[in-house]
């Protein structure tokens, strides 16, 4: 999906949201230096012990290993809250599985991702985590559900 869908997708979902006096996402780019590199939990189809992707920070940036690819993302501080999760290295042959909590009343969000170098923008729409897009040459998302 190219830059300029996701970007009217967002616009378009802040309208329906009611969020007025959006001019520009240049805020975004004073966020980027804000990241963090995880390594994925426990995750051996036996045992999970998923790791916890930060809420501040704008992209998490993680590595899978032989058994190990469960991250969990809790829910959004703020209406309009972007996030990207990017799967930065495939070890292991083991794929990401990415569980996002939702704010009050709202639905779960769960996906896998199985190609490295993907990345998957999400935006916090006040009650669930929405997938904005994935960036990736290949299958990128397997699967994603929840969410409105």
């Amino acid at each position: 999906m190219a830059v300029s869908q996701n970007i009217a997708r967002l616009r378009a979902l802040l309208q329906g949201l009611a969020v007025t006096g959006v001019k520009s996402l240049g805020v975004q780019a004073l966020q980027l230096e804000s990241t963090e590199s995880v390594d994925g939990g426990l995750d051996d189809g036996a045992n999970v012990s998923s790791t916890s992707l930060s809420t501040t920070k704008l992209i998490s940036r993680v590595t899978t290993a032989a058994g190990s690819g469960s991250v969990t993302l809790a829910a959004g501080g703020n209406t309009g809250q972007v996030k990207y999760v990017v799967f930065d290295t495939l070890a292991g042959a083991k794929s990401l599985t990415l569980s996002c909590s939702a704010g009050t009343g709202g639905t779960a969000l769960t996906a896998s991702l199985n190609v490295a170098r993907t990345a998957l923008g999400l935006l916090y729409d006040g009650t669930n985590w929405q997938i904005l897009g994935t960036a990736a040459s290949g299958s990128g998302i397997v699967g994603g559900t929840g969410g409105v």
